[in-house]
């Protein structure tokens, strides 16, 4: 089930035209089968195995996972402001 955020249509450049839409959401639950899940109870990507479409006729598949840190944006907002501000017009 998905909460819908966001509707951004994408206009080719070319024709002016909108020929695609993004929509962006909050992903409230989902159903999996329990072989999917690790030991922490959350989703193992190498078991589930998902497959995402890329657009057109391509499709792609997540073999490799990796880690980013969560950034808090209120306390990196000083710098984000100056760092802003510091662009050229």
């Amino acid at each position: 089930m998905m909460q819908l955020s966001q509707t951004i249509d994408i206009v080719d450049p070319a024709t002016k035209k909108a020929t695609t839409t993004l929509i962006l959401g909050n992903v409230i639950c989902i159903h999996v089968r329990k072989h999917v899940l690790n030991d922490k109870g959350t989703v193992d990507p190498g078991k589930l195995k998902p497959i995402g479409r890329m657009g057109d006729g391509v499709y792609s598949r997540t073999t490799e996972v990796f880690r980013l840190p969560k950034v808090s944006w209120k306390l990196q907002e000083h710098e984000i402001n100056e760092a802003a501000e510091a662009l050229p017009n």
